[in-house]
């Protein structure tokens, strides 16, 4: 009769385990939330936004806990060049966490090509925030299908469509030359640079080529001829 050691593991099973284990230590990407804005090094605090299991019972039952508050998270802004757009960050926005194969700090510091001081892989201390994902509870209202828009509040809007741009706000200042082709509309008054009492004229080509003189006092525009 052959005897079977059922305390010999199958290979297969173990190899799974094993693989298991890899995977759940190690660090990829993560959904957070934002703790915290750093504007003058523009990094983030985030708290990861799922709990990691830290023990398993023999009758089964799983104790969850938080993982630790990220500090000093990089943001991703987009740039390039001399140019870019920024976004006030604040407490409760949600993001996704870029975990970095090797460690970040002397880049981080110093910039350009750096060796490792530490060979950490994968590391909770290693991420990006790229901040702008949303859950079903923070989804936006009145996703436009056919405009670009930027926002900064419900009443704050510029919405670029095909054949025309709307800009919304309480007050918006044009600094530097301002060139108009074609039809200028406006609802409500058009100011103008003018001290009080002062009345000067500024020339302009309407929708037909035909130079037109704009007559401003006291900083409105009084008139068109």
């Amino acid at each position: 009769m052959k005897y079977i050691n059922k305390n010999i593991p199958d290979f297969t099973a173990s190899l799974q385990l094993l693989k298991k284990d890899i995977f759940a230590n190690l660090n990829c990407h993560q959904v957070g939330i934002i703790e915290s804005f750093d504007n003058s090094t523009q990094t983030v605090r985030v708290q990861i936004a799922t709990k990691r299991i830290v023990d398993v019972s023999l009758n089964g039952a799983i104790t969850y806990n938080n993982y630790p508050l990220l500090v000093d998270v990089p943001v991703i802004s987009l740039y390039g060049g001399d140019s870019g757009m920024t976004f006030p960050i604040k407490k409760g926005d949600e993001c996704l966490i870029l975990f970095n194969d090797r460690q970040i700090d002397n880049w981080f510091n110093s910039g350009g090509i750096q060796p490792f001081n530490i060979l950490r892989l994968h590391d909770l201390s290693d991420g990006f925030a790229l901040v702008g994902i949303r859950s079903l509870q923070k989804v936006l209202k009145n996703y436009s299908n056919n405009k670009t828009e930027w926002f900064f509040n419900d009443l704050v809007k510029i919405s670029q469509g095909a054949t025309s741009t709307d800009i919304k706000n309480i007050l918006i200042n044009l600094i530097g030359n301002t060139v108009a082709s074609g039809t200028l509309l406006a609802n409500g008054f058009i100011s103008a640079d003018g001290s009080a009492g002062i009345t000067t004229t500024q020339t302009f080509k309407d929708g037909a080529d035909n130079i037109k003189t704009m007559i401003i006092k006291n900083g409105l525009i009084t008139g068109i001829q």
